[in-house]
């Protein structure tokens, strides 16, 4: 063993007699690891700087990478999304480092382990944000910005939301335009706020048109393609069934399409479908399918510019709600008399 390591081993050994704790812990510290109450942290932070010891510089410099935390990559829309922030960070000069939640992952571990990796800033796409993660990330004063997760404004937060009830409501009103008034939902998750927004946006064009909300016609999905089958298959078996339905995403459309040709439904025909997010494979379906366009590449952009801001501490605006917007397709039409 050398001198110098023999020198190092002592002082952190007199560190942690100083701060009153154990070896470990105060290595936890030197090499920027998460574990450590941010008192004892600072107590024996003031300890190294006190006797000359240079922390790792994993603990002291921070990385030129912003990790985007997401529940999963099997929505198209969480996929696109990360797609973008990976395009857009070249603007940025910065990397982009994909955590997945989903499945018997350990969150708090998940957060410690970004903390480890000393990221300059988080992108969270998820429907709540951990309160334990968000706890980790502030006492490292590393920024996060929320997506879609909210849907609120909270002058605590960084966040970026995309304006669903709007969205909602318009793709709900072209099918009124077009002269239905059998229209179906098929709604995300309950507990979803982007859900109840659009489920919201719908009810209120449908009241708008002074047509009733029939709840035989909403039924409940969760943005995959399974349930989403089940639903739709639950709406065309009606005694009548609607003549147009509007997905809460484009992927539980595409279920919509399949249930639809098994039982003989022409799209658009005797069903007119629309979308929400203008996602793969939209524009490739047969018919190709309008949609409520998200803009992605709008949201990946403002959330990296974001953390940047944070970072300089010149912020100009701490939460967003960008627009959406009905890209026409063939997918609806008129009614059939």
């Amino acid at each position: 063993m050398s001198t110098d390591t023999s020198t190092r081993k002592a002082k952190l050994a007199q560190i942690a007699e100083e701060a009153d704790v154990s070896l470990s812990t105060v290595s936890k510290v030197v090499n920027g690891r998460s574990g450590v109450a941010e008192q004892t942290r600072k107590t024996i932070e003031k300890l190294l700087d006190k006797y000359g010891y240079s922390k790792s510089l994993a603990s002291t410099k921070t990385s030129r990478s912003i990790e985007f935390v997401i529940a999963s990559l099997e929505n198209n829309g969480s996929f696109e999304l990360a797609k973008e922030l990976v395009y857009q960070a070249r603007e940025f000069h910065v990397g982009i480092t994909v955590t997945r939640l989903e499945g018997s992952f350990d969150v708090d571990e998940c957060f410690r382990d970004i903390i480890d990796r000393n990221p300059m800033g988080v992108v969270t796409l998820l429907s709540t944000m951990p309160q334990e993660g968000a706890k980790l990330l502030e006492s490292r004063n590393i920024p996060y910005v929320t997506i879609n997760s909210y849907g609120q404004i909270n002058d605590e937060l960084l966040g970026i939301d995309i304006d669903n009830w709007r969205g909602g409501f318009d793709a709900t009103q072209h099918l009124i335009d077009l002269g239905h008034t059998r229209i179906a939902a098929i709604t995300g998750p309950a507990d979803r706020q982007s859900s109840t927004a659009r489920l919201s946006g719908y009810e209120a064009a449908l009241g708008k048109a002074g047509l009733p909300v029939d709840r035989r016609l909403v039924v409940e999905g969760d943005y995959t393609s399974q349930t989403s089958y089940h639903a739709a298959i639950q709406l065309l078996e009606l005694d009548e069934p609607p003549t147009a339905v509007f997905c809460f995403d484009d992927l539980m459309a595409v279920s919509l399409y399949k249930a639809a040709q098994e039982r003989g439904f022409s799209i658009p025909n005797d069903l007119s479908v629309i979308g929400f997010d203008d996602t793969y494979p939209s524009p490739y379906l047969s018919p190709a399918l309008t949609t409520v366009r998200q803009p992605f590449d709008l949201i990946a952009r403002k959330a990296l510019k974001m953390v940047c801001e944070a970072r300089d501490n010149a912020l100009e605006d701490r939460y967003i709600i960008l627009p959406t917007q009905i890209v026409h397709r063939e997918s609806t039409m008129a009614p059939l008399q």
